[in-house]
């Protein structure tokens, strides 16, 4: 100080007395202004807080000249208290508006306490020095300690204020702190209440599971659909309550995390302490920690039992028969297919043995659907009695019925014996005995044949059996198939056939038997191919028969036949009164526009119902008696007449046989052959003949081919016939009416 004093001294021509005086004033009243400021909090204005900064900035400057050497105590202290200064308006440029107001207002009282220090100190200098006359040169030395006092009792207040402002602020800034962590934790109070309410309540289970999978949390939902306490849940491993046959769901989980995926989901199987099996979709995904590691499981899982149950009845019906509850077609295929491919590694055989019922249309129009329903359920009944545990029965359609066995030849053959057996025992039907038959296919197949195939190859089989005469088995070969080929190229080419109109009319002559004379003839179809060949009826008929073309093939045939008759009837006089007999298939009785058909083809080709016969087989007529009886007593009220073919060779029980509204039975050929030489069928024609006339019925006789026959039959009073004897069947432009040397020869 004392250095600092005589360095003023030196300079004293700088300061006056009045100089002096100001400065301290000025510095008054700085210290003054600002410890209002932050005392009272008064309203601040940072302009004002500006020009008090700049004054006292402008203050240490002169100060500065004054004490000259820079390394100077002085100089020292003026530096320090530039970088004070410094500071205070580097907090003036932190601190603005209503922050730095909000502070000030905060130092108060800390701050006042020391302004107030420093103001007293510069009055006790003031009141000792300024209002006392002294030296001028100890004024100018006071005035320049006053100076540096006031500054430097200013800048303990400024630091004091910073300190002090930053100190508030850190405790500001801590309370802030404190308080956005109360809210924080409030707000995550609240959030876990919310999510242990939605937990609990949720209508689906929850459960929360620790890293290793163990559930450490479990709701109602949860235990209600696992049937088990939440004791019994928590802490123990998900695998006690799994299904045994799905994969754990733990370590699934568990690896997938690993892997970096956080969502997993399936459909998994659960057992109930009752034994019983749940189903559920289980949806987890992974809660993670900061550092990206999993930190717990949470799973959700929705109970889709009833869905599983309902699926499973749906897969059942698509896969089983309504009526029997056996497989179906679908299921029979499935299994089949896997058969063939178990062949394969355990080198064995595949059996399919394709069952038919016999006659089974006759038993289901005569007694009703309901009793057929009953027959097809009491067959199934006694195939599963005979078949081995292992073997499938499966209902494939109608009344076909397949056995599946995986085994060797002998035992698929000693299946079908018993299969076989199992139909001797008559069928118990509203209280009414029905023997029923069946009919078998059995083919033998291995890995590498088709499944289809081997069924088809079975089917094929079956039918040969039931050419062969029903209830019996038939063994599948290759012949068969080849055969069931040529079925098949058939049936397109009597397709083609038809489109091409290849099938022709022939007509045989039917003969009076007493004179002779030309009354009419049978009309009998042909294939005659585009080469000229005739392909014989024997051959192409059934297959008609079988796949229905029948139908088409006898409306061509009728309305040819009723046309010929009619160019004959109108351009040929002894033909005046000629009739046209016409064969009606099964097919064409079953139909219900056959007596439509019958109507139009009579008006449009002109010829009088009278003179058209119908000719249908005794064994179609007995096939559905009451159906028959129906459409032949409308085709009877068109004028027509009805023959009964190939009589005495079915079963007509001749109760029915006087219901029906015929005209005509046609004694078969293989009873007329014998006339003349076996007296058995002598008997028999005349036992026919003797029926007919009883019934008021003509007869007529077919297949006659020697004059002996002739003979025979006017000795029994036959009416008419036909055979070989006067004409085979020929086209309409080589038929001849009649022969009269012949007719005289037998007279």
């Amino acid at each position: 100080m004392v250095r600092t004093i005589a360095a003023l001294e030196n300079r004293r021509s700088l300061f006056t007395r009045a100089e002096g005086l100001t400065v301290l004033a000025n510095a008054q009243r700085q210290a003054l202004a600002l410890q209002n400021t932050l005392s009272y909090g008064g309203t601040f204005d940072a302009s004002e807080f500006d020009t008090r900064l700049g004054l006292l900035a402008q203050q240490t400057r002169v100060m500065t000249v004054a004490t000259s050497a820079e390394t100077s105590v002085e100089a020292q202290v003026l530096r320090q208290v530039r970088a004070d200064l410094d500071a205070l308006a580097g907090m003036r440029s932190a601190l603005v508006g209503t922050q730095f107001n909000y502070y000030a207002r905060q130092l108060g009282q800390e701050s006042a306490a020391v302004v107030e220090r420093g103001i007293k100190r510069l009055y006790d200098i003031e009141e000792r020095e300024v209002f006392h006359e002294v030296d001028r040169t100890d004024a100018t030395r006071r005035a320049s300690e006053l100076t540096l006092a006031a500054l430097s009792a200013l800048t303990v207040v400024f630091a004091g204020a910073f300190v002090v402002t930053q100190r508030k602020r850190a405790r500001s800034n801590v309370e802030v702190a404190y308080n956005e962590l109360l809210d924080e934790v409030a707000e995550r109070k609240d959030a876990e209440e919310r999510f242990t309410v939605g937990f609990e309540q949720a209508a689906n289970g929850a459960v929360l599971a620790d890293r290793d999978g163990i559930p450490v949390r479990v709701n109602r939902a949860m235990c209600e659909f696992l049937g088990r306490t939440p004791d019994e849940l928590v802490g123990a491993r998900w695998t006690a309550f799994a299904h045994p046959d799905d994969p754990p769901l733990g370590p699934t989980v568990i690896k997938r995390a690993d892997l970096g995926h956080d969502h997993f989901d399936d459909e998994r199987r659960y057992v109930r302490p009752d034994g019983s099996v749940v189903w559920a979709i289980a949806t987890v995904t992974v809660v993670r920690d900061e550092s990206g590691e999993p930190s717990y499981f949470f799973a959700q899982f929705q109970d889709i039992t009833e869905r599983k149950a309902m699926e499973a009845a749906l897969r059942h019906r698509a896969l089983h028969d309504s009526l029997t509850n056996l497989p179906n077609r679908a299921l029979l295929q499935d299994r089949l297919a896997q058969a063939l491919a178990r062949s394969k590694r355990q080198d064995g055989m595949v059996g399919v043995i394709f069952l038919d019922l016999d006659r089974f249309k006759v038993v289901n129009d005569a007694m009703g659907h309901s009793a057929g329903d009953v027959l097809l359920n009491q067959v199934a009944q006694r195939l599963t009695a005979v078949i081995r545990p292992e073997d499938t029965l499966a209902r494939f359609g109608g009344d076909e019925f397949v056995v599946l066995c995986e085994a060797s030849a002998d035992e698929v053959r000693a299946v079908a014996a018993r299969v076989s057996a199992s139909f001797v025992a008559p069928f118990d039907l509203e209280h009414r005995e029905v023997h029923v038959t069946a009919s078998l296919g059995i083919v033998l197949g291995r890995y590498g044949d088709d499944a289809d195939e081997l069924l088809q190859d079975a089917d094929v089989a079956m039918y040969r059996a039931k050419e062969l005469g029903r209830g019996r088995s038939q063994v599948f070969d290759t012949e068969l198939r080849d055969r069931a080929k040529g079925r098949l190229e058939a049936e397109a080419s009597m397709r083609q056939a038809l489109d091409a109109d290849e099938f022709v009319v022939f007509f045989q002559p039917i003969v009076n038997v007493r004179t002779g004379a030309t009354d009419g003839a049978e009309a009998l179809v042909r294939w005659r191919r585009p080469d000229g060949e005739i392909v014989s009826p024997s051959e192409f008929i059934p297959l008609a028969e079988e796949t229905g073309l029948i139908v088409q093939l006898g409306e061509r045939v009728l309305e040819m036949a009723c046309q010929q008759a009619t160019t004959w009837r109108r351009d040929v006089p002894a033909l005046a009164n000629f009739f046209v007999s016409v064969n009606v298939s099964a097919r064409q009785l079953k139909t219900s526009g056959l007596v439509a058909t019958v109507e139009r083809i009579l008006e449009t080709t002109r010829l009088p119902a009278s003179a058209l016969h119908l000719e249908i087989t005794e064994s179609v007529v007995m096939e559905d008696v009451d159906h028959a009886i129906n459409v032949l007593g409308r085709l009877k009220g068109l004028g027509v007449s009805l023959e009964i073919d190939d009589f005495g060779t079915g079963y007509s029980s001749l109760s029915y046989l006087k219901l029906l509204p015929v005209d005509t039975l046609k004694i078969d050929r293989s009873f007329v052959d014998g006339l003349g030489r076996e007296n058995d069928d002598s008997s028999i024609v005349s036992a026919i003949i003797g029926l007919g006339a009883a019934l008021g019925l003509e007869l007529h006789a077919e297949g006659v081919e020697e004059l002996a026959q002739w003979r025979a039959l006017q000795d029994l009073g036959c009416d008419r016939a036909q055979g070989y004897l006067w004409s085979p069947p020929v086209a309409a432009a080589h038929f001849v009416v009649g022969d009269a040397a012949l007719a005289a020869t037998v007279r």
